[in-house]
């Protein structure tokens, strides 16, 4: 039987490159996206090492016909995508007040529009067969409209609703894609060193820090399960994590 594809966004470092190892040992073969083909590159020759199948693309994911391109590249060279996991993100942090609009645009391009248009590549190709997975990333509770974190926090929200509207619109044409949420806590990764800081202050997290590798394992869940939301740990709901300033 032919191995599933699947496609992971942002697959070069952090919570992609995780995903695209463990969707690979779980016996998938992959189609990795990103900017960077030196990190991509890498991740492939950890793939292929296993036996993996794979494909590395060089792909801006806020260039919307450059990701419809990738996904009919992936299915004339891999085969018909069965997951699509969208983790590529980038952010700005600082007072709303004093954050330059380019900053706001590129993070709101690449955490929400990269993430739509990755959902909409997806869609192309699976709606031909009537199914599939769509993953998306989501923060837990927690951290959603944390001060400081105006950016992400608005971008992740709109995602939110952009998925919450087209569950009810893929049930009523009759195709069993799934839509998943994945709700992540402050996950370490090398995002937190190039994210734009505008505090003038160093940044870290505060409380529980997960390894890129736990939110492999729920994106996998989402790619294996049923539901349409996906979080990592109770205590994730329940102990506020933030981002502290520390002196430079």
């Amino acid at each position: 039987m032919a191995s599933q594809i699947a496609v992971i966004t942002g697959a070069g470092s952090g919570i992609g490159r995780a995903a695209a190892l463990a969707l690979g040992r779980a016996g998938f073969d992959i189609a990795l996206l990103g900017r960077d083909r030196w990190r991509l590159d890498e991740t492939a020759r950890d793939l292929t090492r296993h036996g993996v199948r794979c494909l590395a693309i060089e792909q801006d994911v806020a260039e919307p016909t450059g990701m419809q391109a990738a996904a009919a590249r992936i299915e004339d060279e891999l085969g018909p995508i069965a997951v699509w996991a969208n983790c590529a993100g980038a952010t700005v942090i600082g007072q709303t007040a004093v954050l330059a609009p380019e900053d706001i645009r590129r993070a709101t391009e690449v955490t929400y529009l990269g993430s739509v248009y990755g959902t909409l590549a997806a869609l192309n190709v699976m709606r031909r067969r009537g199914q599939g997975t769509i993953i998306n990333l989501d923060l837990t509770p927690a951290l959603r409209g944390l001060p400081l974190q105006a950016a992400e926090s608005g971008a992740r929200a709109a995602l939110r609703g952009f998925c919450a509207s087209l569950r009810p619109e893929l049930r009523h044409d009759g195709d069993r894609i799934r839509v998943v949420m994945v709700d992540l806590p402050a996950i370490n990764t090398p995002r937190y060193g190039w994210t734009r800081n505008r505090t003038g202050k160093r940044l870290k997290p505060y409380g529980a820090v997960y390894e890129p590798e736990v939110a492999a394992e729920a994106i996998c869940r989402a790619a294996f399960g049923s539901s349409y939301t996906h979080s990592i740990g109770l205590a994730t709901l329940l102990i506020p994590l933030r981002f502290q300033l520390a002196p430079l």
